[in-house]
């Protein structure tokens, strides 16, 4: 899929007829934005016409999944992984703060009144909230999207409908409240596909409601009903909670022109889908669509400001390009897309893929050649929901 903005700059339909988007390129109509997703911006003035494009976010504490649709086809779904080492980072930013007070360096004062008092989130939240936003202006710069579903919630209290749709809302109600754990055998099976169990079958006039529900998993569950099993379920005494993060992000994500969407019909549209419980895979099934056009992006953090090392700071760490390349930086080499993860000046350097795996081979800086520059994430093309890079 190839994503056009027009002479503005507006974004405009996507489109995958190559050999057009060829002609442009060759007649100087149209020159490349990025590379990746490839994106194209048009020199001439044309007609913005667009159809009705729809998007789904499901927000998460870990992973974010995007899917945006038109005339039930998927133009763009991406996974999207949040920083998780803003917390380690601040801990040893704070220990070599208070190394310095006790060395024999220039004195530096204690401060203690230097913090925001109103502040509101902690900075891994406020990272999350940000990168949440900063998913949904990316999406919008390529796609003209007039409509956003948002998953706020996982069920629905007192919801009347479709019975499916009734059963998966109180089943996911008591598996909150059990705290995602089987009450017989308290996770030691390690089996995580979890039953709502009846304690009184409804052959014998059992009812729905939550008092008659209990937790299982499918192991438990299975032998239960073979007769090879005798339920223990001790007294209700803890009460299931969800992610404190999670929670937060879905009251305070604000999203223009969007509609609210629930976990247990998203759920139930996946199944019909048959799809796995991923993150795009969430997304689409918002939209009832089959994923397509999928990109993984993980976030990191915009650049290195640890400026020396050594017990005594005497040794100067190089943070800016050296032979034109800078770490993060997305980088060809014999055919092969990668991303930088360390240099040497010795002139080589050390690939990696997105996933932080490194390279078996060092990388040749005078082979290199810079594809996209070090932004505040990394960004690659997903086939068949494994993790691809391109080779020529």
């Amino acid at each position: 899929m190839v994503y056009v903005l027009s002479k503005r700059g507006n974004p405009l339909m996507s489109t995958n007829r190559h050999g057009a988007v060829r002609r442009w390129m060759r007649d100087k109509k149209a020159i490349v934005v990025r590379s990746c997703p490839f994106t194209i911006k048009l020199l001439v003035s044309s007609e913005e016409k667009i159809q009705e494009v729809k998007g789904a976010i499901v927000p998460n504490s870990s992973y974010i999944g995007i899917a945006v649709s038109s005339n039930g086809k998927c133009l763009f779904s991406s996974e999207t992984e949040l920083r998780k080492d803003i917390s380690k980072k601040m801990k040893k930013r704070a220990k070599y703060r208070r190394s310095r007070r006790v060395r024999k360096v220039r004195y530096r004062e204690c401060r203690f009144l230097n913090r925001k008092s109103d502040r509101r989130f902690t900075p891994t939240l406020k990272s999350k909230l940000d990168s949440h936003q900063r998913e949904i202006k990316r999406v919008e710069k390529l796609l003209p999207i007039c409509n956003w579903t948002v998953v706020r919630n996982s069920i629905k209290k007192d919801y009347k409908g479709y019975k499916d749709l009734e059963w998966l809302n109180i089943q996911r109600q008591v598996f909150e409240r059990d705290n995602f754990k089987c009450r017989h055998c308290k996770g030691k099976t390690r089996d995580f596909e979890l039953h709502g169990h009846h304690l009184i079958r409804k052959e014998d006039n059992g009812s729905n409601e939550l008092d008659n529900l209990v937790t299982l998993c499918k192991k438990c569950h299975v032998k239960y009903h073979k007769g090879m099993l005798e339920l223990k379920i001790s007294e209700h005494k803890y009460r299931g909670k969800l992610d404190v993060e999670l929670s937060i992000i879905r009251k305070y994500l604000e999203v223009s022109n969007s509609t609210n969407a629930y976990g247990f019909i998203m759920k139930k549209q996946r199944q019909n889908l048959r799809l796995s419980p991923t993150p795009i895979n969430n997304a689409c099934s918002v939209l009832n669509i089959n994923p397509n056009n999928q990109f993984y992006i993980r976030n990191i953090s915009k650049g290195d400001y640890q400026q020396t090392k050594g017990i005594r700071s005497q040794q100067r760490i190089p943070t800016g390009k050296i032979m034109n390349v800078r770490k993060f930086d997305k980088v060809m080499w014999k055919n092969t897309t990668c991303f930088i993860k360390g240099r040497m000046s010795t002139g080589y350097a050390v690939g990696m893929d997105i996933l932080n795996n490194s390279l078996k081979q060092l990388l040749k800086l005078k082979e290199v050649k810079v594809l996209q520059r070090r932004t505040n994430s990394l960004i690659t093309e997903m086939i068949d929901e494994n993790i691809c890079y391109s080779v020529s």
